[in-house]
């Protein structure tokens, strides 16, 4: 079904490449201003909002690429350096930018699953709009600085909700004797433990974790969903019910 978002999409899938040849003032003038500013002294881990994790860069703009031709003004044209452990070689995106939120969405893992009834076009932008909401609040706290984030963390924040919300969906089915959906979660725990985002930003001991709660999920172990619900900050209705089980985790951490 189509959304705000395909003609974006489409624009970019269907574009001539020989087009990009030609450059318009307004983005020429962006490319110059851009190449001349100083770059982050600094990286900083940061949780922003409903556990979407990621990496973002606090301070000046990097500099752009001055060979790079962008689709939306969100793409810096800077690419991260695996060299540094919080980096990989994804683009760094500008979560102020005026068409930030465009962007995100139309970066969509097309293929991650989410849960029955969910519809991915509200998905997207509800994930989209949170991270732009939490890139405000970081900035207005840091005194107005600009927020940058790789593309790589981005598409970890529609993992990390989408896993949210199939751990989610195990414990609402297991509370209602709903095999079926539930088994389908634990499936979808269980693959989650091979989604790209997830295992490229794995700095050491997340996808065990993740493969401990794959398991619970699939030996119906409603203590082990729930510390996951506990650990991934999965609230609200039918998500974590306030029991701390930091002694599963420690339990069965690997």
């Amino acid at each position: 079904m189509l959304d705000d978002f395909d003609p974006v999409l489409t624009r970019i899938r269907d574009a001539d490449p020989a087009s990009r040849l030609s450059v318009d003032d307004a983005t020429l003038t962006r490319l110059l201003v851009d190449s001349k500013r100083p770059r982050p002294a600094r990286h900083r881990k940061l949780i922003i909002g409903i556990g979407l994790i990621g990496v973002l860069a606090v301070g000046a703009a990097a500099p752009a690429a001055a060979d790079v031709l962008r689709a939306f003004l969100a793409q810096t044209g800077t690419f991260g350096n695996a060299i540094h452990s919080e980096e990989d070689n994804s683009e760094w995106i500008d979560l102020l930018a005026p068409d930030a939120r465009e962007y995100i969405a139309s970066i969509y893992p097309d293929d991650l699953p989410v849960p029955p009834g969910t519809e991915v076009a509200t998905f997207r932008l509800l994930v989209a709009d949170k991270i732009i909401a939490a890139a405000h609040a970081t900035s207005e706290q840091e005194g107005g600085v600009g927020i940058q984030q790789q593309r790589t963390g981005l598409q970890r924040s529609f993992e990390q909700t989408a896993y949210g919300e199939w751990i989610r969906t195990w414990l609402v089915a297991d509370k209602a004797g709903d095999v079926a959906t539930r088994g389908a979660a634990a499936a979808a725990l269980q693959d989650a433990c091979s989604w790209p985002a997830f295992v490229a930003t794995d700095g050491g001991g997340v996808i065990a974790q993740m493969q401990t709660f794959a398991d619970a999920a699939g030996d119906v172990d409603r203590d082990g969903v729930q510390a996951a619900a506990q650990y991934n900050l999965v609230d609200g209705a039918g998500g974590w019910d306030g029991i701390d089980r930091n002694w599963w985790i420690t339990e069965h951490t690997p």
